[in-house]
């Protein structure tokens, strides 16, 4: 189901596959984000009254980049 979520609500994985991000691609990908609109939801699992990102971590890391208070995420249960 396709939601969308407050950012605050939304908690890394303790492990993120991605220990390194090109910093300039991350930049391009939060100003496409600001200019276009998210093209592609993230991925969560629910978590108690929480969610956890399980793909889209730097579209996720991107909207922090730009300030974004809400992100579309597509929820697994």
């Amino acid at each position: 189901m396709i939601q969308e979520l407050m950012m605050r609500l939304i908690d890394l994985p303790e492990e993120v596959i991605r220990s390194k991000m090109d910093q300039e691609r991350l930049r391009d990908l939060a100003n496409s984000i600001q200019e276009i609109g998210l093209l592609q939801p993230i991925v969560v699992k629910k978590k108690g009254d929480r969610y956890e990102v399980i793909a889209g971590y730097r579209r996720f890391t991107a909207h922090e980049l730009i300030g974004k208070k809400k992100i579309l995420a597509n929820v697994k249960v």
